[in-house]
């Protein structure tokens, strides 16, 4: 789980830099939220680049605003191999991996999250 972790988060490894096309008009929209404590969803059709902007917004928040890519969490619910663990779980495993305790604030960044059953409860929870 660790390796694939790695995988979905390279901004973990030193040097690692992220290059994609600007969206200040949405990451504005975006950042609105960085203080707050809410759950954000970012919705839209297939294949127009929701993915894209999650990505850009990990790269502003560890360039731009100093966080700690140790505590950015990015993952593709989506992914094989993935189906059999809640939200919670996965989230618990990341937190172990990385010694992260719970009263260290953490960006999380669920993609694909309608592939979870029950995942507004999940996510409430």
């Amino acid at each position: 789980m660790e390796e694939l972790f790695h995988r979905f988060n390279p901004w973990w490894e030193e040097g690692i830099t992220l290059e994609f096309h600007p969206r200040p008009s949405y990451l504005a929209r975006m950042g609105r939220y960085l203080r707050t404590k809410d759950v954000v969803i970012l919705t839209g059709l297939r294949r127009i680049g929701k993915t894209t902007l999650i990505k850009l917004f990990i790269d502003r928040l560890i360039k731009e605003e100093g966080i700690d890519p140790q505590y950015i969490f990015y993952v593709s619910l989506d992914y094989y191999g993935l189906e059999k663990y809640s939200i919670l779980e996965i989230v618990d495993i990341y937190r172990k991996i990385k010694r992260i305790p719970f009263t260290q604030k953490i960006y999380l960044f669920l993609d694909e999250v309608a592939y979870k059953r029950d995942f507004a409860i999940q996510l409430k929870n």
